[in-house]
């Protein structure tokens, strides 16, 4: 449906609707209780309240993209884009990493400080950058989690996990929490390393 405008989705709509079976099951489905799968607590709840806290911070993209419940959510602070060499070979991301593949109420969540490889369509950083990326990490204060690293991803720091209860509010606003002191206790550290105030 991403690559269909607002009046073919209500054509669409309206196309299923006329069809008297389909218009019976689709009431159905309306009268169901709305059940947030990840995606939908992390983008219409977490983000939100995480927006109250910092300024200026995107859910960029978020993996596998094609899943209802992807594991990875990707947030990109513009202060930190804005400052980073205009030809840079690297993106910096907070990112939400659950070790399952489709994380459900009872997993557990980190937020990981990631470095991502631009170059050569996303493979490993190239030795000087790796070494540049050694070092910031060297600088930060010691890694609350594990460090997870993968093809063009490089882990500079990770939080502590946050096991899931439900998405509610009140869980977005304990992850929210936990996303801001990652971001309190690296970035001031990682932007001075970069170079840059």
């Amino acid at each position: 449906m991403k690559d269909k405008s607002r009046s073919q989705i209500y054509q669409l709509l309206k196309k299923l609707e006329g069809d008297e079976a389909t218009a019976r099951a689709l009431g159905i489905l309306r009268g169901l209780t709305h059940r947030p799968t990840i995606r939908s607590f992390v983008y219409e709840m977490l983000l939100p309240k995480i927006r109250k806290e910092l300024s200026d911070v995107e859910v960029e993209w978020h993996y596998p993209n094609n899943r209802v419940q992807p594991n990875e959510f990707n947030f990109v602070h513009g202060d930190i884009v804005a400052k980073l060499p205009k030809k840079s070979q690297f993106q910096i991301y907070y990112m939400l990493h659950s070790a399952k593949p489709e994380p459900t109420s009872g997993d557990s969540m980190s937020v990981l400080l990631m470095a991502y490889s631009l170059k050569e369509q996303g493979r490993k950083f190239a030795p000087s950058l790796q070494t540049r990326f050694n070092s910031i990490r060297e600088q930060l204060p010691q890694s609350e989690g594990d460090l997870r690293e993968w093809g063009p991803w490089m882990c500079l720091w990770a939080s502590a996990e946050h096991r899931l209860s439900k998405f509610d509010p009140g869980e977005a606003s304990e992850l929210a929490q936990l996303y801001k002191r990652t971001v309190d206790t690296t970035k001031p550290t990682l932007l001075n390393s970069l170079g840059v105030q």
